[in-house]
C-alpha cells in the first residue's frame, strides 16, 4: 500500500471522526411527519428564488466552535510542555473546524449544490428536476442549535444526505420554493 492511499484512508477516518450527526436512514415516507414530498408544491410567488438568485447554507459553526475549543485546549497542553498525543488532538481540532467550514448547500433555480469534506473534497450537483422529497434531520441537539442535515430523495429512488449545516429548515424550505417555482415555468 502506498503512503497516499495511507494517507488517503486516514483523511476518510478523520472525516468521519469529525463530521458531527450520524447520516441515518430515509425517513418513512407517509402523510405524516417531516417529509414534504415536492410534486405536491404549489406555486408560491413569494419567498421563492428569482432566475439570479440562490440560497447558500453553511456548515455548522456551532460543530466548528466546538471543535476549535477543542484544538486551543490541546495548544494549551503542547504549551505546557506537552508531546506528540496533544499535537495529534490539536490536529484533530483543526481538521474538524476546517470540515465544518467547507460544508456547503447552495440552491439556485435550476440545481442544488452539496459539498462537503475537508475543504469541499466532495461535491455533487443535483438537478431540481430530479428531486421528490425534501426533509430535515435534526436531533433534540441539533433542533437547540438549529444544526441538521437536509435528506433528498430522487426520482430515481436514491437518497442523497447534505452534509451537517446551520439552519436546515430554511434550506428545506429554499429547495422547495426552487422545486415549486420550477415546476410552474
Amino acid at each position: 500500500m502506498s503512503h497516499w492511499q495511507i494517507a488517503s484512508r486516514s483523511l476518510r477516518a478523520l472525516e468521519a471522526i469529525t463530521d458531527g450527526l450520524p447520516a441515518g436512514k430515509a425517513p418513512r415516507f407517509d402523510t405524516r411527519g417531516p417529509t414534504e414530498r415536492l410534486h405536491e408544491i404549489s406555486s408560491n410567488t413569494s419567498n421563492t428564488l428569482s432566475d439570479g438568485d440562490s440560497y447558500v447554507a453553511t456548515g455548522a459553526w456551532p460543530i466548528a466552535a466546538f471543535w476549535g475549543t477543542h484544538s486551543a485546549l490541546a495548544m494549551a497542553g503542547v504549551l505546557a510542555g506537552g508531546g506528540g498525543g496533544w499535537l495529534l488532538w490539536m490536529a484533530i481540532g483543526l481538521f474538524g473546524v476546517l470540515r465544518q467550514t467547507s460544508n456547503v448547500v447552495r440552491v439556485n433555480p435550476r440545481r442544488i449544490l452539496v459539498r462537503e469534506g475537508l475543504a469541499g473534497r466532495a461535491e455533487r450537483h443535483i438537478a431540481l428536476t430530479q428531486l421528490s422529497a425534501v426533509w430535515v434531520q435534526q436531533g433534540r441537539f441539533g433542533r437547540s442549535l438549529n444544526i441538521g442535515r437536509v435528506g433528498m430523495q430522487l426520482t430515481t429512488g436514491e437518497v442523497v444526505w447534505g452534509p451537517v449545516i446551520a439552519h436546515p429548515t430554511q434550506t428545506k424550505r429554499a429547495i422547495a420554493n426552487a422545486v415549486g417555482r420550477r415546476a410552474f415555468r
